[in-house]
Order: C-alpha cells, then structure tokens, then sequence
C-alpha cells in the first residue's frame, strides 16, 4: 500500500474508543496512520503489514468531521489528548505544527504506552538445583514476533498497566526444565511444553522461535548431584 509522505498522518495512537477495524467491527487500540482523505489504517506507516483499513466508532462520528481523532506528528513520543478543532482536514497535513497549536485547542501531551524491553535470560545456579527455571515471552497479537522479558517486564503486561502497550501482546509463562539425566528426554518434554502453548492460545511460531533448540541451558544432573 503507497501513499505520498504529503498525504499521510502517521504514527497516531489511540487507547480504544475512538476506532474500529472497517471489517469486523472489533475495537482497535494501538498504533495507526491517517490519509489526508480521511481515512484511516492500522500501523505506524503505510510499509508496516499487516496493513487493516479503520473507520470511526459511530459514536465518534457523529461529531465534528472536520476534527482530527489525535493531534499532529508528536510520532512515538507524545499522544495528545485533546483534539485538534479549528484547522480543516484537507489543509492540515501543509501546515506547520506551531501553526496548529497556536489555532488550536490548548493540547496536553501524555507520554504514550512503550513496547516490551526484550531481555535475554539465562538460568542461576539455583534455578539448576531446581532443575528448572520460569521463562516469560509476549507475542504479538498481529504477527508471529515473541519476544523474552523478564518477570518484571511480564507482571507489567499480564497486569496490563497502562505503561506498556499490553492489548498489543498476548502473555506466556511456562518452565523450563535445565537439568536431567538425558539431554534428549529434556528437549522433549520442553518440545511438549511449547507446543502445548501454541495449542493452548491458538498461535504459532514459538515452537520455530527455538530454532530446536529444546534442551537450551542443558547440564547433565551429576553435575548437581
């Protein structure tokens, strides 16, 4: 999908309430780009994909039409909450932003939800005298892209904390087993637990995440004994 860079608004962000996919009709929260026709798509840019074409909760729109949904390219740092009232649509996207806040509503800026901070874990020597160790991953809900936080960074998704982006990512526990008499019967049974997550939430791609490597963090249990 092309649009000129002239023509678009991008890198919007609604909390809910305000959109909705054209299609389904199912509530859209999160990040999205407008057309200088008023038209509005899932995404930060036009490139993302998968790209769904949004409309305006019925509610919403039998308000002011000319009224922007969010304010100007504040991008991924800010999300105003107010919007923009007196500037027409069709001359919005020409106009400087100094512009517009000064023939505007008086705009107050919150900063938006972040993204999950990915980090790579490895187990401690306690967790291999449990012989096991809880991992934590975040799925996106609209691609196969799992990322591995920390039991902090998963409580604050799980929660679902207005901090984080939490209704962009379905949230995954499950443990790990380190340890064992058998490197293959390990890789198995973590196997089974991928799987068995895959199946439980209706996804795929974390079993493929492994690359298989099923018994990751391995050491034969003599070494604990």
């Amino acid at each position: 999908m092309y649009f000129p860079k002239s023509q678009i608004k991008p890198s919007q962000f609604t909390n809910g309430g305000e959109l909705r996919e054209k299609v389904t009709k199912n509530e859209y929260r999160g990040y999205f780009f407008q057309t200088s026709t008023n038209l509005f798509y899932s995404g930060k840019y036009p490139e993302d994909s998968p790209i769904i074409e949004l409309e305006r909760i019925p509610q919403i729109a039998t308000g002011n039409n000319n009224e922007e949904l969010f304010g100007d390219e504040g991008a991924d740092d800010f999300v105003p909450n107010e919007p923009v009232s007196v500037v027409e649509e069709t001359n919005y996207f020409n106009l400087p932003r100094a512009y517009l806040e000064s023939n505007s509503t008086v705009l107050r800026y919150t900063k938006p939800p972040r993204r999950p901070i990915q980090s790579y874990v490895s187990p401690t020597k306690t967790d291999y005298e449990l012989g096991e160790f809880q991992r934590y991953f975040l799925k996106r809900i609209n691609s196969n892209i799992y990322i591995e936080v920390t039991n902090t960074e998963y409580q604050l998704f799980l929660t679902k904390n207005n901090k984080v982006q939490y209704h962009l990512y379905i949230c995954m526990q499950f443990p790990w087993i380190i340890t064992g008499r058998d490197r293959k019967k390990v890789g198995e049974i973590n196997y089974k637990t991928l799987k068995g997550k895959e199946k439980k939430f209706k996804v795929i791609g974390l079993v493929k995440k492994f690359k298989e490597k099923y018994s990751q963090f391995f050491k034969a249990l003599n070494e604990w004994e």
